[in-house]
C-alpha cells in the first residue's frame, strides 16, 4: 500500500488516508456524545428548577436555551473544522497521487531512457566490434601479402646465391692453388689424404701379411710395392699427358704452368670417376699384374691371389690418379721405396712393430707431399720397416 506525505506539524509525516478518515470520524462522533450529555444535563436543570424554585424557571430556561445554542454552535463549529480538515486530507491525499503518479512515470521515463541508453550502447559496440573485424581483415591481407612476398624473396635470394658460388668457383678455378679442390662430388684434400692413410693401414697391411710375407722377403716386398706405385704413376702420366701436349701445341704454350693445369684439374675432377675406369681397364690392372707375377710367383700363380693382387692394384691406381688430378695436386715420391733412412716420428710411422727414433729403417710405402716436389708439406708419413725386421712366416 502507497503510503502519503503530510505537512501538519512542521514535520514529515507518512500516514494513510483511511486512518485520518477514522479519525475525524470518533471525532465527530465524540462531539455528539458531548451535546448529548449537554442536553440531559439541561433537562435535569429543568426537572429541578421546575421542583425547587418554580419563580425562577423563566430565568433557568433561558440560560438553559443559551447553553444549548451554544452548545450547537461549537458543534456546527467542530463539524465544520472536521470537515474542512477533511477537505484538506483528501486534497493532500490527490496531491501526494499526483505526486506518486508523476514518480512512477519519472521512474518509467528513466527506466525508458536507460533501455534506449543501453541500447544506444549495443549498438555502438556493435560497431566497434564491426570495426574492429574489418581492421583485423585488413591486417590480416597485409600478412598475407608481405609472408608471400618473403617466401618469393626467399627463393631469389636462394637462385642469387647460387649464381654468386657459381661465379666465384669459375673464379677460383683461374688462380693455380688459390683453394682446393672445388668439385662437389670430388673429395676434398683433406678427405683424399684421409682415404691414403686408411689405404696404408688397411689394404697394404692386408697384403702384406696374406700374401707377401707368407712368400718373401725383404727385397721381394720392397720390389712390390716399389714397382707398383711406379707403373701406376707412369699409367696415370700416360693417360693424362695427350691432353696437356695438345694444349701447349695449340697454344704454342712451352709449359702448361700456372692458371691452365688449374682449370684442366678442375675440369678432370667433374668427371673422375669415368677418367679412372678408362685409364684403369682390365687390360692395364691386368698387365701390370702379370709383369709382378711373372718375377715374384705369388700364391702359386693361382687366379685367386691373381684377383688379388689386381683388386689392390685397382684400389691403389684410384688413389693415385686422384692425387694427381687434385687442386694443388699431391706428389707421391715413389723413387724412395726400398731406401734406408734414419727414423723421424715426424715423417715416417712404422709399418709393424716399434720403432726407435734415429733408428735405421727402409721405406715400404711412400710419403705424399702436397705440391709438385717432394720438399712440400707432408699430407701423408712413409711407412718404414726396421732393417732387421723379421718377416713373420
Amino acid at each position: 500500500m502507497s503510503k502519503n506525505i503530510f505537512f501538519g506539524n512542521g514535520t514529515n509525516k507518512y500516514e494513510d488516508p483511511q486512518d485520518i478518515r477514522s479519525r475525524g470520524f470518533n471525532f465527530q462522533n465524540n462531539n455528539r456524545s458531548h451535546s448529548s450529555n449537554h442536553f440531559a444535563a439541561n433537562s435535569q436543570n429543568q426537572n429541578l428548577i421546575s421542583n425547587n424554585n418554580p419563580a425562577g424557571f423563566q430565568h433557568g430556561l433561558n440560560s438553559i436555551n443559551n447553553n444549548i445554542l451554544s452548545s450547537n454552535n461549537n458543534v456546527s463549529s467542530s463539524m465544520s473544522s472536521n470537515n474542512n480538515i477533511l477537505k484538506v486530507k483528501n486534497t493532500n491525499h490527490t496531491t501526494t497521487s499526483n505526486s506518486n503518479s508523476m514518480h512512477h512515470n519519472h521512474c518509467s521515463s528513466n527506466n525508458n531512457n536507460n533501455e534506449e541508453w543501453s541500447n544506444e550502447e549495443k549498438e555502438g559496440d556493435t560497431t566497434e566490434v564491426k570495426e574492429l573485424k574489418n581492421r583485423m581483415k585488413i591486417v590480416m591481407n597485409k600478412f598475407n601479402n608481405v609472408k608471400r612476398e618473403k617466401e618469393t624473396l626467399a627463393k631469389e635470394n636462394k637462385s642469387l646465391q647460387e649464381e654468386v658460388m657459381t661465379l666465384q668457383s669459375n673464379l677460383r678455378s683461374m688462380i693455380q692453388g688459390f683453394s682446393n679442390n672445388t668439385s662437389s662430388s670430388f673429395p676434398m684434400q683433406n678427405e683424399l689424404t684421409v682415404q691414403i692413410a686408411e689405404f696404408y693401414k688397411y689394404d697394404c697391411l692386408d697384403l702384406f701379411f696374406d700374401v707377401l710375407c707368407q712368400e718373401l722377403n725383404m727385397k721381394g716386398i720392397i720390389y712390390f710395392y716399389k714397382t707398383t706405385f711406379q707403373r701406376l704413376l707412369d699409367t696415370v702420366n700416360t693417360y693424362l699427358q695427350p691432353s696437356i701436349d695438345a694444349i701447349k701445341t695449340v697454344g704454342c704454350f712451352e709449359n702448361l704452368d700456372g692458371p691452365i693445369l688449374s682449370v684442366l684439374r678442375k675440369s678432370y675432377q667433374l668427371n673422375y670417376k669415368q677418367m679412372i675406369q678408362k685409364c684403369f681397364n682390365r687390360s692395364c690392372v691386368s698387365s701390370i699384374t702379370d709383369e709382378i707375377q711373372n718375377s715374384l710367383k705369388l700364391g702359386g700363380l693361382s687366379s685367386e691371389t691373381h684377383t688379388t693382387i689386381s683388386q689392390f692394384i685397382q684400389k691403389m691406381g684410384e688413389i693415385i690418379f686422384l692425387t694427381q688430378i687434385s687442386d694443388p695436386p699431391l706428389y707421391v715420391d715413389a723413387k724412395l721405396v726400398g731406401s734406408k733412412v734414419q727414423f723421424n716420428s715426424l715423417k715416417h710411422d712404422p709399418f709393424d712393430g716399434f720403432i726407435k727414433s734415429k733408428e735405421e729403417c727402409i721405406i715400404i710405402l711412400p710419403s705424399v707431399h702436397k705440391g709438385n716436389i717432394p720438399e712440400g708439406e707432408i699430407v701423408s708419413k712413409a711407412l718404414v720397416l726396421q732393417s732387421n725386421y723379421e718377416i713373420p712366416g
